[in-house]
This record gives C-alpha cells, sequence and structure tokens, in this order.
C-alpha cells in the first residue's frame, strides 16, 4: 500500500546533517514494516507495539540481545532509506520484474544473489534491475528536495 508524499517527505531529511535529521517516527516504523519479511515485521512488531524488550525478544528465539539489538537497527536503518521509502510510494510506476526484485532486495533484505537465484534470472540482470530502483529514488529525492 503506497504512502503518500506529504507522510514520506517527513520521514526523513536528507539535506540536513546526519546529526539533524528527522527520525522515523513508531508510527512510522509500524506502518513501514508491513513491506518487511515475516521474521522482520515480527521483531519490530513485539518491540514497538508490545513493548517486548529487545533482551527479551532475543530469548524467545534463543540468540544474543547483542544480535537482536543489530538486526533492528538494521531494520530501522532499512525502512528509513530513501530507496526503500521511494519503492513503498512509487513502486506501482516500476515494471513488474523491477518491482519483483526490489521487493526481494530492498524489502526484503535479501543478497543479490540470493533473489537472482529466488527470481531465476542472472546477477547482472538483478543488479539492473536494483539499480533501476536507486536511479528513481535518487530522482525522486531530488524533487521533493526542491
Amino acid at each position: 500500500m503506497p504512502i503518500s508524499l506529504e507522510k514520506m517527505e517527513n520521514v526523513t531529511d536528507r539535506a540536513r546533517p546526519a546529526r539533524n535529521r528527522r527520525r522515523l517516527t513508531v508510527e512510522q516504523v509500524l506502518v513501514l514494516a508491513r513491506h518487511l519479511n515475516r521474521r522482520d515485521q515480527i521483531l519490530v512488531d513485539q518491540v514497538y507495539r508490545q513493548g517486548v524488550s529487545i533482551a527479551d525478544a532475543a530469548r524467545l528465539v534463543n540468540r544474543p540481545a547483542k544480535v537482536m539489538q543489530r538486526r533492528l537497527r538494521k531494520v530501522i536503518q532499512r525502512l528509513g532509506s530513501p530507496t526503500f521509502l521511494c519503492l513503498v510510494a512509487r513502486g506501482d510506476l516500476l515494471p513488474r520484474e523491477t518491482r519483483k526484485v526490489a521487493d526481494m532486495v530492498i524489502c526484503q533484505g535479501m543478497s543479490l544473489r540470493r533473489a537472482a537465484s529466488s527470481a531465476r534470472m542472472s546477477l547482472y540482470e538483478t543488479r539492473q534491475h536494483v539499480q533501476r530502483v536507486r536511479v528513481l529514488a535518487s530522482a525522486h529525492e531530488a524533487i521533493l528536495e526542491r
């Protein structure tokens, strides 16, 4: 489900230095988490909606707390990336194959090799599809900065 441009403008502001950038709100994280893989959705839901500590979430899956903390940090970084936000907002403009690969690599966090194998295409083709999305994201971001 695409988000509106107004919401997307409020999510991040790359024109500012890193320390002054806006952060995702909890509500935005929960809305955007719908585009993640199931495992990451559950982690975000437990921590941000149910209020489970990272240590408790780690105990539930028998993992060290540091591993879960790092994973959650990477998921939140992915959710706030301009490429992810553009894909969510404007993914319907992409060709079907490009959207499929972008979902696997950008939303689900798959490696390029694994996505290529899953989509039954070459690694080169997979890179090309991801590059198209990155170009669209940078153009979209330039438009938003005006």
